[in-house]
């Protein structure tokens, strides 16, 4: 892979499940690049498809649901063509993720360091002492105080922050190139967050690593990205640099986004809310699906979806109207 080549290259990506009211593309068309040593963001509403995007990276998609369409180039193989062995091989080796909820990723009835050493046994070949003391250096590393004798506390005796360091320690374990984060800081305080996002920070910095972090705060965004993703209703709406993505949106979703952060009201008018709510993916109306909630929607709305496209250098959104102001 030349250095000019994104690290992974998600391309129409569709990923759906059957229900009883019908076929739900929770995941319709999506395309975006992840980069070594960058953070992409991967932001929307609850339900936009942030969380699924990132299983069907790992494969990991689960029933009734079913990729149906796209590619995952990763060093320009797709990783929809391998089989589920190269699959168990690559995850946690090559590329590592970092669930939103510890304690249900977590084995509560093995030692933290017999969960971190499984991955170096099986993926390393490591014994078992090696591995052991390569758990321990990981665990010091994340920042785990006194990591020789918490390498043999169980999940329960751990706090919420303690229990994601664990997770990151699990994610680094064999230097892997991608790093999917999904919600890592939720349900931690304001003080664990910051930790928690200045170490992968610094990880990424030392190791080169590229992050695709998944996340609903903008806050986040803003401190921790390079390049943004903003999803509605399953589909990528918006890609573009941080910078220009917060100081410029180029649709009215993400622009809706940002008047409603909270704080901003202090200095730049009032908070707002989104009028409305997401439509039912299994009854998807025509055109395009912000349309409803949308202060600038136009004719064509009602009818055609608009595509995904260049609006200007590097920055990419599907909307009708014209680039507007935050």
């Amino acid at each position: 892979m030349s250095p000019a080549e994104p690290l992974l290259r998600i391309q129409g990506l569709c990923t759906r499940f059957e229900t009883d009211e019908g076929e739900v593309p929770a995941v319709d068309g999506a395309t975006f690049d992840v980069w070594a040593g960058r953070t992409t963001g991967l932001v929307g509403e609850s339900g936009c498809g942030k969380s699924l995007t990132a299983l069907s990276v790992m494969r990991l998609v689960p029933e009734p649901g079913r990729i149906c369409a796209g590619k995952l180039l990763w060093h320009g193989e797709d990783l929809l063509a391998k089989s589920a062995e190269e699959m168990r091989k690559l995850r946690g080796d090559r590329i590592a993720m970092v669930f939103q909820e510890p304690m249900t990723s977590l084995n509560p009835v093995f030692t933290i360091g017999d969960q971190i050493s499984e991955v170096l046994r099986y993926h390393r070949d490591a014994g078992r002492g090696d591995a052991r003391r390569r758990a321990v250096d990981l665990l010091a590393q994340v920042g785990v105080p006194d990591a020789g004798r918490r390498v043999d506390d169980f999940p329960h005796q751990l706090s919420g922050g303690q229990r994601q360091r664990v997770m990151l320690a699990m994610a680094l374990a064999c230097d892997p190139e991608l790093l999917i984060a999904d919600e890592p800081t939720t349900a931690l305080d304001a003080t664990v967050q910051v930790q928690i996002l200045e170490l992968l920070a610094r990880l990424q910095r030392e190791r080169q690593l590229g992050v695709l972090l998944i996340t609903h705060d903008l806050g986040v965004v803003a401190e921790s990205c390079d390049e943004v993703v903003v999803m509605y209703a399953g589909r990528v709406v918006e890609v573009g640099s941080a910078a220009e993505l917060f100081s410029t949106p180029a649709h009215p979703y993400t622009a809706a986004l940002l008047r409603s952060v909270p704080g901003r009201e202090r200095g730049r008018g009032p908070l707002e809310v989104i009028p409305g709510a997401v439509p039912n993916l299994s009854r998807l109306p025509p055109g395009c699906r912000f349309r409803a909630r949308c202060d600038r929607a136009i004719s064509v709305c009602e009818t055609v979806d608009p595509p995904l496209e260049p609006k200007r250098a590097g920055h990419l959104a599907a909307c009708h109207a014209p680039v507007i102001p935050p």
